[in-house]
């Protein structure tokens, strides 16, 4: 009977330990996702500053002095505004699951961000998204998931917090995109200038060492979406690979796959980082 009990401990205790280990693998996870998806506010150039940027190149081309009041941007600036609440939902949720697998409670709370969703004219589905993980990080504020329930935490949000991220990506790709239209335009207009006859060739050279100027800007731009977009995307194949798989998988394989996804998105992290030189 000694022998059973002795046996039966050293089983709860392996299965304690266990449990443990991927509390600390699903924070490191949760942890590395929740820097790279912190990236965004690091960019700072949104849909309302091409817009601006855009309207000024107008002007120049005019030669037109003037301020940027005249400058229509208010799908921009509404843009900015969905974009900037779908993320901030998007972070509640991973800070709640950082803090959760820490074995802390999350202060990170979200509720109002739905309603504001809404309110700013964003989709149904990205709304109805948000109002459920708004939902689902009350509960974690409230104390009512804890660590030994994070796999219910994973899994109630997952369908929802897929939407947002995405939702989040497809506007990162868009302003890439008008980022990409810039440097065309750009390159249009100083070849033209260039080709103006009467500039002097040192007022060609200072074009040009302009051109350049500019266009290195707007390509650090590109670059730093492109990597953060790359990002999100790892963090939504890693979601719905733990949501999967989390009934599955031996605690060793949660571990490996853990461990994967969270060194995979410490490189773009670290990529993205370098951009800032």
């Amino acid at each position: 009977m000694k022998h059973l009990k002795k046996i039966s401990a050293c089983i709860l205790l392996l299965a304690l330990m266990s449990s443990c280990v991927n509390l600390k693998h699903v924070h490191d996870f949760s942890s590395s996702s929740l820097k790279s998806i912190n990236e965004f506010e690091e960019i700072n150039y949104g849909f309302e500053q091409i817009c601006i940027d855009n309207c000024k190149n107008k002007d120049i081309k005019r030669l037109l002095l003037d301020d940027t009041s005249h400058c229509d941007c208010a799908n921009e600036i509404k843009a900015d505004e969905v974009t900037m609440l779908i993320y901030n939902v998007v972070v509640g949720y991973f800070d709640g699951l950082s803090k959760l697998s820490a074995e802390d409670l999350t202060n990170y709370k979200t509720d109002g961000l739905a309603k504001a969703l809404g309110d700013a004219g964003a989709e149904t589905e990205k709304v109805n998204a948000a109002a459920e993980i708004s939902r689902i990080t009350l509960k974690a504020v409230a104390g009512k998931y804890r660590s030994k329930k994070i796999k219910n935490y994973i899994n109630e949000a997952n369908s929802s917090i897929i939407v947002l991220i995405k939702a989040l990506d497809f506007n990162v790709s868009n302003i890439t995109g008008k980022l990409k239209l810039q440097q065309q335009s750009l390159k249009a207009d100083y070849f033209s200038l260039i080709k103006d006859a009467s500039l002097s060739g040192f007022e060609k050279r200072k074009v040009i060492e302009e051109y350049h100027s500019r266009l290195k800007e707007i390509s650090l731009k590109i670059k730093k979406y492109e990597t953060y977009s790359k990002s999100l995307k790892k963090v939504t194949e890693a979601h719905q690979k733990i949501k999967d798989n989390i009934d599955k998988f031996s605690a060793e394989e949660m571990k490996a796959m853990l461990n994967s996804y969270a060194s995979d998105i410490k490189i773009l992290t670290s990529e993205f980082n370098k951009l800032k030189n």
